[in-house]
């Protein structure tokens, strides 16, 4: 089942007035995959020196494959 964040409407939440969205990240190295708490929750920012890059209301999964 697909866990909810946010506010239906509103795409982002500042963080010290730093707009970000949050994604889950999944790092096979660092966690296994049948954890419960796998993969972990964290924000991701817009890059500051990009003003054109818009956070979208989308689903975001980062996964690490180094």
């Amino acid at each position: 089942m697909a866990r909810v964040y946010g506010q239906l409407g509103l795409n982002y939440d500042l963080d010290d007035g730093r707009p970000f969205i949050y994604c889950e990240k999944f790092d096979p190295k660092s966690c296994a995959p049948n954890d419960p708490q796998c993969p972990t929750l964290e924000k991701c920012y817009a890059e500051p020196e990009n003003r054109a890059q818009r956070l979208g209301c989308m689903t975001v999964f980062k996964y690490v494959t180094e």
